[in-house]
């Protein structure tokens, strides 16, 4: 995270963003939203989710610039296109990319949704999400980015015609050094070429008019706003029913908290010394599945896992098991995964945390796939000034200390926390 923008965040929402969840996802915000997360995580996510705004909203001012460069000084019928992640939600919250309003907007004329990956129930479900999500008003064209990488030319043509099925406007391939690699450059554009692509539909089941752009700058929370990114970090179409209500509740324990428990709790943190949490040293073997697979995939995902942790178990080399079941770096790292520290608010971690050394976990379902771990170390952690913490150690302290705060809160009838 950029120390200026950080610093920027900070002095508008009243805490540093390196503190906040790393990560959110359309299950978190979910579960945010209808109030079933803790007090202090809701806290917790409501700013995460401003912070993800923010620095949406650099990337969109970026594509602004561009666009305007492009329609001074370009000449006629010169095309800006964008190659895109192709889940809405994971797109804004992971990469900044707020497509749909930029279609809104009129930023670009293309977006080529990056369906690479998976069989083709997920790149049809991908294709159909983004149909229904860009606003029709828009002139905007799909273009369907299809992966060639483990796909006959019969596969690509099924994908070309849900691509047609659903709308686009055409088809892409990617990539071109892997066609030439493979000599499969005219058979897979062939395959592609063949269906017959169908106009883009003009209806849509979504409203799409509050989908705005990211401002490039800070504002100050308002129910607004905050309904603008929960619909973005949702896909673009969340429950109306009782949508304002919910958001109005959240950010009301935000400027609660960032008024008294946030800067409480820091103030405790850095008047003395602290104790890191504990750190993990973990092979592991992942199984990816996307949100967008069938229940068939997920379980097949599952059971290998399952096949690679029965392996461990009787003794096999990690870093033979990784190489041929891991979808993850441990795949290329001998089955290692960077030291991380526990957070025993983390149900994961709580599990981990009761591992001996060498000891193999269960496999664990997370929101895209499955994990075993093996634990090969774990050090105690040292006492130090909560400045001089790592920002791993910095985020899992925070939390910590706030829920503590918050909960505290709640029980002498400081603060009631509304769900």
């Amino acid at each position: 995270k950029s120390d200026s923008l950080a610093e920027q965040f900070e002095r508008s929402h009243g805490v540093d963003p390196r503190l906040l969840p790393e990560r959110i996802n359309v299950e978190t915000v979910t579960a945010w939203l209808e109030g079933r997360q803790s007090p202090a995580d809701r806290v917790l996510t409501t700013a995460a989710l401003f912070w993800n705004e923010f620095r949406a909203g650099q990337v969109t001012q970026l594509i602004r610039e561009v666009r305007q460069v492009v329609d001074k000084n370009s000449a006629p019928g010169i095309v800006l296109s964008t190659a895109v992640f192709p889940e809405p939600s994971s797109a804004y919250l992971e990469n900044g990319q707020e497509y749909q309003a930029w279609a809104a907007e009129g930023l670009v004329d293309r977006l080529y949704p990056m369906a690479y990956f998976g069989d083709a129930g997920r790149v049809s479900a991908q294709l159909r999400e983004i149909t229904a999500t860009i606003p029709r008003t828009s002139q905007v064209s799909l273009w369907a980015g299809l992966g060639a990488l483990g796909k006959n030319p019969a596969q690509l043509g099924k994908e070309a015609r849900i691509a047609g099925e659903n709308g686009y406007d055409g088809v892409a391939l990617f990539s071109l050094g892997h066609l030439l690699k493979k000599n499969a450059a005219p058979a897979g554009a062939e395959a592609v070429r063949a269906p017959r692509l169908s106009p883009v539909p003009k209806t849509g089941p979504i409203e799409t008019g509050i989908l705005a752009s990211a401002p490039p700058g800070l504002l100050p929370p308002n129910i607004h706003a905050l309904k603008n990114i929960a619909c973005k970090a949702l896909g673009g179409s969340p429950a109306e029913n009782g949508l304002e209500t919910k958001l109005a509740l959240r950010l009301q324990e935000y400027d609660h908290a960032r008024q008294h428990s946030i800067p409480t709790t820091l103030n405790q943190l850095k008047g003395g010394l602290i104790t890191v949490p504990e750190r993990l040293t973990l092979g592991g073997i992942f199984r990816y599945a996307s949100p967008m697979d069938s229940p068939a995939r997920w379980q097949e995902q599952e059971a290998l896992c399952e096949k690679a942790r029965s392996r461990l178990l009787a003794g096999e080399e990690l870093a033979t098991v990784a190489e041929e079941f891991s979808q993850d770096n441990s795949k290329t790292m001998g089955g290692l995964l960077a030291p991380r520290f526990l957070d025993l608010l983390d149900p994961q971690d709580q599990e981990l945390a009761q591992l001996l050394p060498q000891e193999i976990s269960r496999v664990i379902r997370v929101a895209n796939g499955f994990w075993c771990y093996r634990l090969e170390d774990r050090s105690l952690g040292k006492q130090m000034a909560f400045a001089e913490a790592p920002w791993e150690a910095k985020r899992i302290l925070f939390r910590r200390a706030l829920s503590e705060m918050m909960t505290g809160e709640a029980g002498t009838g400081l603060q009631a926390w509304p769900s």
